[in-house]
């Protein structure tokens, strides 16, 4: 169990003066932690702007940290380069789904570029298949995009 729930997510958007949200957080290990704001990511409704913000803060926050984790932690480098290669196609699913509010959509791709940039750092192989989805996935959009305006003319 990953300690991160949407309890925890509400503590941290109303941070009292004991911080205790911010200690439990703290606590859970980065790539437990990471692994469960990607898995509550779509659980929340897509009207829940606040909390989706929050998490898509703090895992592209404790993705960016990824790069100096593995170092210190070497023994796990190749689990964390297979996890974030993994959330690749499921952020970019989430991303292109109807009605997420722009503001989540843009968070969601920074955390998208993140991944991209700390996989560049631990696998380059991995980090060339990523971008070629991400680029694919970037590329079938403007594509439906271009059709629909086709469509409208």
């Amino acid at each position: 169990m990953s300690g991160i729930s949407v309890e925890l997510i509400d503590a941290l958007l109303q941070p009292n003066h004991d911080r205790s949200a911010e200690q439990i957080f703290k606590a859970i290990s980065l790539p437990v932690r990471i692994n469960g704001l990607i898995n509550l990511l779509p659980t929340l409704s897509l009207q829940d702007v606040s909390r989706s913000m929050l998490v898509c803060v703090l895992l592209r926050r404790d993705i960016s940290s990824l790069g100096e984790y593995t170092m210190k932690h070497m023994d796990q480098g190749m689990d964390i380069t297979k996890m974030l290669g993994l959330f690749i196609s499921p952020l970019l699913n989430m991303m292109y789904t109807s009605g997420v509010d722009a503001q989540v959509q843009r968070l969601l791709g920074h955390v998208i570029a993140e991944v991209c940039s700390v996989l560049s750092l631990l696998d380059a192989q991995l980090a060339s298949n990523s971008v070629s989805i991400v680029l694919d996935k970037i590329a079938d959009g403007v594509s439906s995009q271009s059709w629909a305006i086709e469509k409208q003319k």
